[in-house]
């Protein structure tokens, strides 16, 4: 009886082998996988900000412009052209909003930015800004938003990576 259990151990077939291969497949697999998406993800960050079709104000399907501002904690600054107005002092130190605003008003006033807000606050609801946020300027955000509300500046903003490049369109 025992040699004919040792003569069946003999021809019997072992799937190990072929569980080995497929678990080191899986794992180059998910090697590839991982190093594609970190490639992706982190070489040559940037956002390209696009409008649907008649957004742009050029069509009569939409009659509303947006403006876009980026706000990264201490600048404020209008794109596409890149003009900024940098505040000196921390927006959330100061002891009251109304103070508050007028630094803001003082720093800002005389810039394109002034401009921008003005003619924004006058139009009949047509324009509006979309507030580009860094990480950076979420503290302050409150403050920003605040700001631009009291001057009558409809507005939504939108959270972007600390060190992508954005490119706006004219």
């Amino acid at each position: 009886m025992k040699a004919r259990e040792s003569q069946s151990d003999q021809y019997a077939i072992s799937l190990f082998p072929m569980f080995n291969i497929l678990i080191c497949t899986l794992g180059v697999l998910i090697f590839i996988l991982g190093a594609v998406a970190t490639l992706t993800l982190g070489v040559g960050k940037s956002a390209l900000i696009l409008l649907p079709d008649g957004m742009d104000g050029t069509s009569g399907t939409h009659e509303k412009v947006p403006h876009y501002i980026e706000w990264d904690g201490s600048s404020l600054i209008v794109h596409p052209g890149k003009e900024s107005v940098r505040f000196e002092e921390d927006v959330r130190e100061i002891d009251t909003f109304e103070k508050t605003y007028a630094y803001m008003d003082m720093v800002i006033s005389g810039s394109s930015l002034d401009k921008l807000i003005h003619n924004i606050g006058q139009s009949n609801g047509n324009d509006y800004v979309v507030l580009l946020v860094r990480p950076s300027g979420f503290k302050s955000l409150y403050e920003v938003r605040g700001y631009l509300e009291s001057k009558g500046v409809r507005l939504g903003y939108e959270p972007v990576g600390q060190g992508w490049s954005l490119r706006v369109p004219e």
